[in-house]
């Protein structure tokens, strides 16, 4: 799963295609992060080449970024107390409530 949305950097790259790449959860401090790698399309995300006979990433992702819930936004998505890990489903939805990503659609 992922997210399709065309985002211009600061480097005027332009990236369509968002994957979750990792999750952290720090239970007492009570923060979230989610790791993102951005890539300009599904195609060159899925894309690889051979090394030594094993298919590798032909690419790297034109950026990363990291988004963190902490203190009271933490509580509101993962109630009080100690939090289940979330789904990979429930954190793209989530995902598309920042601005950023607000109207990408699921690939």
């Amino acid at each position: 799963m992922a997210l399709r949305k065309n985002i211009s950097l600061p480097s005027a790259l332009v990236v369509g295609y968002h994957r979750i790449a990792g999750l952290q959860i720090l239970d007492k401090e009570r923060l979230c992060e989610i790791h993102i790698e951005h890539f300009k399309d599904e195609e060159t995300r899925l894309a690889t080449v051979e090394r030594d006979g094993v298919p590798v990433p032909a690419y790297v992702p034109g950026a990363t970024s990291v988004v963190r819930l902490s203190g009271a936004l933490f509580t509101q998505v993962f109630g009080s107390g100690v939090p289940d890990y979330p789904s990979k489903d429930s954190l793209y939805a989530y995902l598309k409530t920042e601005p950023t990503f607000a109207g990408a659609t699921d690939v």
